[in-house]
């Protein structure tokens, strides 16, 4: 979007981008209290390279980890097919293993009282 100001030839509003990835119905939950986008935003359904495009073309990735399930992350084999169960995994592996993905990655844990609160301190692995 271009804007012509007063006084300025071309002036142009950057909006940051912000992706949000999760589990479930509490990605969607997250996403909506925060005013991030999920992959419902650009895909039909889960769409690796829409996703993949996604990541690291947004600004930032809010990544909840609210249920979010290490033993399972563990077992994770990037080298099988994906399926509906693996789907988060992979977005995991997918930013511990770019460094730049892990350097615009923030990441939550859903409060007791609702809220979603940056861990400071997070790994999938321990």
């Amino acid at each position: 979007m271009v804007v012509k100001k007063p006084g300025l030839v071309n002036a142009e509003i950057q909006t940051e981008k912000n992706l949000a990835l999760g589990l479930g119905d509490d990605l969607f939950n997250f996403a909506e209290k925060n005013s991030f986008h999920t992959y419902r935003d650009f895909s039909v359904g889960f769409n690796q390279s829409k996703i993949l495009d996604a990541m690291n073309s947004y600004n930032k990735i809010h990544f909840n980890t609210t249920g979010f399930g290490k033993i399972n992350f563990s077992r994770f084999d990037p080298t099988a097919p994906l399926t509906y169960r693996n789907y988060t995994n992979w977005e995991m592996h997918t930013i511990m293993n770019n460094p730049a993905l892990l350097e615009k990655t923030i990441f939550y844990r859903k409060a007791t009282d609702g809220s979603y609160q940056i861990l400071h301190s997070y790994s999938p692995f321990y």
